[in-house]
């Protein structure tokens, strides 16, 4: 027996259980109690009522009266018993409701007086409701001068005074738990009256997470708090006036994309950059160039200029004028000519950009070949008075006969012939 009694308290010491949610159980309880030999009595049902009071999650006090009707051995008579026990209770463990305890005080007999002595007692609760339980329980009380008695018991036990939990303030935002819609809010952060940290600027991210704060109302806002700008380009969306920039885009403060020299077309697409204030720009941002002689409207002087002519950088058709004759089967240029020569040399020298070339011609009299021939002399000659005289560079000028095949006039006349016998200036570029 007194080493079953130092096992429990080995336990007691080491192993706890779970605090009960009431404070008080009422147990009524049927037994049977073992008299020792020395109290002449017979062993009879007991029956009786315990009240505890827990006292914190492991402990409990407990008091209890039980009534024997039992008799003397020696003569029969009568001899009713009741016995009291004042226990300290403690609870080993709880394995799934099962709570096996060890307790012990005073116990003894109110029918004789002040006939008391220790009493412990072993036994498990077992909860089949959240305020009702059985138990089991052995009892020894050793009464000094009078031994052992042993009451073996089972019973019921109704729990009362559910306990009141404690209003905790579980992350010391200073809202109860029992308020607090927003618990485990970091230490330090500001809440409002419901304990949820503030957000001042109703973008639904929380002040001390926010990076933007004082977004304007109804704005919507990524995981930072801050206004979102879908198209990376620096300007928020509920500000950018040009939403979807391409990224990468230079934009100005309203987010869309520069256009430096104003005529409409971003600069990211402007193939014609520093087009001048006012000039009209097709869709790449080029001036318009309606002849297409390669000057700009706003630049072009003489607007209409027909396909494929040359101009100048007003944009007007440039023209020379040559024309030489020679005599028959000759390709002698005379000097009465050369002075047409020198204006198409002033010309040239005007207009450095331009090239041109001398053509030869002939009538039609005669062997076709062979006035090839002759044409491509009489260009030639007029291409070596240029560059000789006048000094124009030989890259800039080319010759070519064409014989007989560009008549001018009519080759059935003297003077048809005459006009067809010459040498022309045309532009080539």
């Amino acid at each position: 027996m007194k080493k079953l009694v130092l096992s429990f308290m080995a336990v007691f010491f080491a192993i706890g259980v779970m605090a009960a949610d009431y404070n008080y159980s009422l147990s009524p309880y049927l037994g049977y109690h073992f008299f020792s030999d020395e109290r002449d009595m017979k062993d009879k049902p007991e029956i009786g009522l315990k009240v505890e009071r827990f006292l914190n999650e492991n402990l409990g006090f407990e008091i209890g009266l039980g009534y024997v009707p039992t008799k003397k051995d020696s003569d029969g008579s009568n001899n009713d018993m009741l016995q009291h026990h004042i226990h300290l209770k403690y609870y080993l463990m709880e394995m799934n409701k099962l709570k096996p305890y060890v307790a012990g005080g005073l116990g003894g007999d109110l029918t004789r007086g002040m006939n008391i002595g220790p009493s412990l007692a072993i036994g498990a609760r077992y909860d089949i409701k959240e305020n009702m339980g059985v138990f089991g329980e052995l009892r020894d009380n050793f009464l000094f001068g009078d031994g052992n008695d042993v009451i073996a018991m089972v019973g019921l036990s109704f729990y009362i005074g559910k306990k009141t939990k404690p209003i905790l303030d579980s992350d010391g935002d200073g809202v109860n738990d029992n308020l607090d819609k927003c618990p485990n809010t970091p230490k330090g952060v500001k809440v409002d009256s419901e304990g949820c940290p503030l957000d001042s600027d109703k973008d639904g991210v929380y002040d001390y997470l926010d990076k933007c704060p004082g977004t304007p109302n109804g704005v919507k806002v990524d995981k930072d708090g801050c206004p979102l700008d879908s198209d990376k380009d620096g300007v928020y969306d509920y500000l950018d006036k040009c939403p979807g920039t391409p990224e990468g885009v230079k934009v100005d403060k309203d987010g869309c994309p520069l256009d430096s020299d104003k005529d409409g077309v971003y600069d990211y697409l402007d193939k014609c950059p520093g087009t001048p204030n006012g000039v009209k720009v097709d869709k790449d941002g080029c001036p318009l160039d309606s002849d297409k002689d390669g000057v700009f409207d706003g630049l072009d002087k003489c607007p209409g200029t027909p396909k494929g002519s040359i101009v100048d950088k007003d944009g007007c058709e440039l023209s020379i004028s040559l024309l030489i004759h020679f005599d028959t089967n000759k390709a002698v240029v005379k000097e009465e000519y050369y002075d047409e020569i020198e204006k198409v040399a002033n010309f040239m020298k005007n207009h450095p950009d331009i090239k041109i070339e001398i053509a030869g011609h002939t009538d039609s009299r005669g062997d076709r070949n062979k006035n090839i021939e002759l044409s491509q002399s009489r260009a030639e000659a007029v291409m070596e008075v240029l560059i000789t005289k006048f000094g124009i560079e030989k890259s800039k000028i080319s010759a070519k006969g064409y014989g007989p095949d560009k008549p001018v006039d009519t080759n059935e006349t003297e003077e048809g012939r005459s006009k067809n016998r010459r040498v022309e200036a045309v532009i080539i570029k």
